[in-house]
C-alpha cells in the first residue's frame, strides 16, 4: 500500500487527536508532526496532548503507528561546531524529542542535523554522528 499523508497541525486543546483528525480529513494513511513548535524547546507536558485518544482514533481506521512520524525542532544543530553551547543544547533537545516520541507511540522521526556554518564540514559531520550515538546511549528506551 502506497502511503500518503503530509504535514499536520498540533494545537491546543486537541493535540495528537487534533493532528489525527487532520490528517484524516484529507484521506491520509500517513501523518508527521512536530511535538511542538518547531523554532524552539518549548512543550506542552505529554499528559496533556490527548495521546491515548489520537492513538486509538488512528489505529481504529486500520492504520499503523509506524505510518505516524514525529519531525525534530529545527533548533537541532548537532553540527555546529563555531558556536559553542549549541551542540549540546541539540542534544538535551533531541533526548527530550525522543522521549515524546516513544510516548506517543510513533517509531520514526525526521532530523535535519543541522548546518556545519563556517566550520569545518568533516568535523561537523563527525560531530553529528557523535551526537547522535551519545543521545542513542543516553536514551531511557534505548533505540526507538
Amino acid at each position: 500500500m502506497i502511503r500518503l499523508g503530509s504535514h499536520v497541525s498540533m494545537n491546543a486543546p486537541d493535540y495528537v487527536l487534533g493532528s489525527v483528525d487532520e490528517a484524516l480529513s484529507y484521506g491520509a494513511n500517513a501523518l508527521m508532526l512536530y511535538t511542538g513548535a518547531p523554532q524552539n524547546s518549548f512543550r506542552t507536558p505529554l499528559d496533556k496532548l490527548k495521546i491515548a485518544e489520537g492513538r486509538e482514533k488512528w489505529l481504529s481506521c486500520g492504520y499503523r503507528m509506524e505510518d505516524m512520524i514525529i519531525h525534530m525542532p529545527y533548533i537541532i544543530n548537532l553540527a555546529n561546531t563555531v558556536k559553542e553551547g549549541v551542540y549540546d543544547m541539540g542534544k538535551e533537545v533531541l533526548l527530550k524529542e525522543m522521549v515524546r516520541t516513544k510516548a506517543i507511540g510513533a517509531r520514526y522521526m525526521v532530523l535535519h542535523p543541522g548546518s556545519a556554518l563556517t566550520g569545518d564540514i568533516n568535523d561537523s559531520l563527525d560531530q553529528v554522528a557523535r551526537g547522535i550515538n551519545e543521545v542513542l546511549e543516553e536514551c531511557p528506551y534505548g533505540i526507538i
